[in-house]
């Protein structure tokens, strides 16, 4: 589960010491990402620069890697090669992240019943 914080709890007095560490965060996003099936195995692959050194697009988090990624392609109109290679996964990833959307926005996925974590990122 991601923990969401409103300003009424981080200004209501608590100790800073209570408000979860930076990393504390990262863990916790992680750990849900990996929960949720989510979780991008190779986020190192991922070349775009607006995946680096941002708080917004994070390269661990597979669906906003693949929803970049096809974006990229029917709106910018980068070639399914230069995108694929950009968001470091494989032409048959691309094509079923495709497929997959085309069913509607919660169809885009990291893995199916029956495969190990990471099996769509060929």
């Amino acid at each position: 589960m991601r923990r969401i914080y409103d300003y009424e709890f981080l200004l209501s007095g608590f100790p800073r010491s209570d408000v979860p560490a930076n990393n504390d965060r990262k863990r916790a996003k992680i750990a849900a990402l990996r929960e949720e099936g989510t979780l991008h195995p190779a986020p190192e692959k991922v070349r775009d620069p607006k995946f680096q050194d941002s708080d917004f697009f994070d390269p661990r988090d597979a669906v906003q890697v693949k929803y970049e990624m096809l974006r990229r392609v029917s709106v910018e109109k980068a070639s399914v090669t230069d995108a694929s290679d950009t968001y470091g996964v494989s032409r048959p990833t691309y094509y079923q992240a495709k497929a997959d959307f085309g069913a509607g926005p919660p169809a885009i996925r990291c893995r199916g019943a029956g495969e190990p974590a990471g099996g769509a990122f060929a």
